[in-house]
């Protein structure tokens, strides 16, 4: 639990913790509805956030790879006729990704899932595999021999019309209890939320909470990705 107002959090285990600053990066909507001593419509403008699932779905295989597969990293899959979005092929990126011997190989894929787009997770694996082969991800000479497969609830936080106004609405009432809510979900801002933006702000909010700089990948990410940084020079002298 999340004593925001005495600023006092308690573990599962039963420790106490007390904090002059808090920097959260799980998710808001679970932040707030775990939290005591908002006001009352912060819960309410938390439940409006939106955001999809991923399922993360795992394919080891041995066999020939197909040649085209040889030297990619991902690649996208915009059809509806195939469930993944994306397909990483991950014994590419280290020989450690596969058992030793000769011949194995290994496949990645992301399927997202939303109240718009809900997934059978039983018929799942079938029509991963079905669609692997028929995108040929999988040759006619390569056999599956293992399949992994991991749900994520919070996948992407999703833009939605008005998302700024009620996040406008969540972090004042936050930080005026010097609680910061940072990251991929933490700050829940789509276009910055790449693992080298939430780097950045962790960096940005330790500047900030040190008086050593402002917070430019949280409050404005147009600039920020732009590759304008420079604007920015007493952060970059503080780094």
């Amino acid at each position: 639990s999340l004593d925001a107002a005495g600023r006092v959090l308690r573990t599962q285990t039963g420790e106490t913790i007390t904090y002059d600053h808090l920097i959260s990066t799980m998710p808001l909507d679970s932040l707030c509805a775990l939290a005591d001593g908002l006001p009352g419509d912060t819960r309410a403008a938390a439940r409006s956030l939106v955001h999809s699932s991923v399922h993360v779905l795992g394919v080891g295989l041995r066999g020939d790879q197909p040649e085209s597969l040889l030297h990619r990293c991902w690649m996208y899959f915009p059809e509806s006729s195939s469930p993944y979005y994306r397909v990483t092929v991950f014994s590419n990126y280290s020989p450690h990704n596969v058992p030793d011997g000769d011949g194995y190989w290994s496949l990645m894929a992301e399927v997202c899932e939303s109240p718009h787009r809900p997934v059978d997770r039983a018929a799942l694996q079938r029509w991963t595999l079905d669609a692997m082969r028929r995108d040929g991800l999988i040759g006619e000479g390569s056999e599956v021999v293992s399949f992994w497969h991991f749900r994520r609830e919070h996948g992407y936080p999703t833009p939605f019309l008005g998302r700024d106004q009620v996040l406008q609405r969540i972090r004042p009432h936050l930080e005026d209890r010097n609680i910061c809510s940072r990251g991929r979900f933490g700050a829940w801002k789509y276009e910055v939320s790449n693992q080298d933006h939430s780097f950045m702000q962790g960096v940005e909010a330790i500047d900030r909470l040190l008086r050593l700089g402002e917070e430019p990948t949280l409050d404005r990410p147009n600039h920020v990705n732009s590759g304008a940084f420079n604007a920015f020079p007493s952060q970059r002298a503080a780094r």
